[in-house]
């Protein structure tokens, strides 16, 4: 298999890619659902009111979409906790305390009248309604959105529902069109991955990267345009990267180091045999023979200091 590479890979703050889905502040860096996201959110801004199916893989992107399409409007009503037992009961009951309040009436249809007015009553952007349970039994979220759907074809909002293909297979056609549409996040083609990349590279680099088309090719190859699949290849791709060149750096000042000890040595074996030339030995003076001379008396200087001391 061929081995991967990011060649002039800039320096990172962090690793972008991680397997957690995207924030509605990262909105930025989904790429390759630009165009269902800004279809989706113009029905926000027009306030026409949809039930959608989102179909795709585990992993696909689902969740970062939606998060990404909240950022459209300022309510984003999110079910993500499947209920154990009473689901249908439970999950409308769960939607009136998002919308209404939690002085629920203990009549369905009440439930149901007090959700449509307070929707009714919103002046702003659409609401969005997001049901995401990736792990819930197929039969079981079947169950679901049959006692569900009449409740939500009357409410003004944008609601979608996410599913995989596992789940849908539970789904009867009579079912699957009480839905406006079912839109399908196929696999990434290379356009799709090279924006991906690039977006998260660029976030977090102080200027941008161009990835080159084997790498796109190999990625696509491992990977099958599996958004998940991808982005935990790219993940361990700059992870390793960013090791090596941190290794490098590490090699490089350690080199840095001992260059200037052994200058540094150099320098004081230098100075030391410089000072050791300069020094000359002392010069000895003449020791001048004063005394000697001094001491010394011609034989007449001797006998006039004897006469002297005779008399």
């Amino acid at each position: 298999m061929q081995t991967l590479t990011l060649e002039g890979l800039p320096p990172l703050r962090e690793n972008p890619f991680n397997g957690r889905p995207l924030e509605r502040e990262e909105k930025h860096l989904l790429g390759g659902r630009d165009e269902l996201v800004a279809d989706l959110a113009s029905l926000i801004r027009q306030r026409s009111p949809r039930m959608i199916l989102l179909k795709g893989e585990r992993g696909s992107g689902r969740t970062s979409l939606i998060h990404a399409l909240a950022s459209q409007t300022e309510r984003h009503h999110s079910f993500t906790m499947f209920p154990h037992e009473n689901h249908s009961k439970r999950l409308l009951d769960e939607t009136f305390s998002l919308l209404v309040g939690f002085e629920c009436p203990a009549h369905t249809t009440a439930i149901v009248d007090s959700m449509v007015r307070a929707l009714a009553g919103y002046q702003g952007p659409l609401q969005l309604l997001s049901y995401d349970f990736p792990s819930a039994p197929g039969p079981s979220l079947c169950s679901v959105m049959q006692s569900l759907a009449p409740a939500m074809r009357r409410l003004k909002a944008l609601i979608i529902v996410t599913i995989t293909p596992e789940q849908i297979q539970a789904f009867p056609e009579d079912l699957i069109h009480e839905f406006d549409s079912t839109e399908t996040l196929g696999p990434l083609t290379a356009d799709c991955v090279r924006a991906i990349i690039e977006r998260r590279i660029t976030s977090v680099a102080r200027r941008e990267w161009h990835c080159d088309e084997d790498l796109i090719d190999s990625l696509l190859d491992v990977s099958g345009g599996h958004v998940g699949r991808m982005v935990r290849r790219m993940r361990d791709l700059v992870d390793c990267a960013r090791k090596q060149r941190r290794s490098l750096s590490e090699d490089e000042i350690g080199w840095k180091r001992q260059d200037d000890d052994n200058t540094a040595s150099s320098s004081a074996h230098s100075t030391f045999t410089e000072e050791d030339s300069d020094t000359k030995p002392e010069k000895l003076e003449d020791t001048p023979n004063q005394t000697v001379e001094e001491n010394e008396q011609t034989p007449v200087e001797q006998e006039e200091e004897s006469t002297e001391l005779t008399a």
